[in-house]
């Protein structure tokens, strides 16, 4: 987390909300409206605050999926050997 976005979670968290990233959105919730100030350095480094929120690159998400292709794959079975990990015949 780039401390940009480090201090502007804390602001955020500070006046009482609770922040989320959904998608490619950021929302939060807040028992009064966040200063304009703070949204507007919100929107400056939205990308920054985004990747603090979801800290999964696309790269490691990729990665996952292909994972998930090679595991569920119908070619592949699994091993005794192993404990049942898949492994390709």
């Amino acid at each position: 987390m780039t401390p940009t976005a480090a201090a502007l979670l804390a602001r955020v968290r500070a006046a009482g909300a609770n922040v989320e990233a959904h998608g490619d959105k950021i929302t939060w919730c807040a028992p009064a409206p966040l200063p304009a100030d703070l949204l507007d350095e919100l929107r400056r480094h939205k990308h920054e605050v985004m990747q603090a929120l979801c800290p999964l690159s696309v790269a490691t998400v990729a990665e996952l999926r292909a994972a998930i292709e090679i595991l569920t794959r119908p070619d592949i079975r699994g091993c005794s050997r192993c404990s049942g990990r898949r492994t390709p015949r």
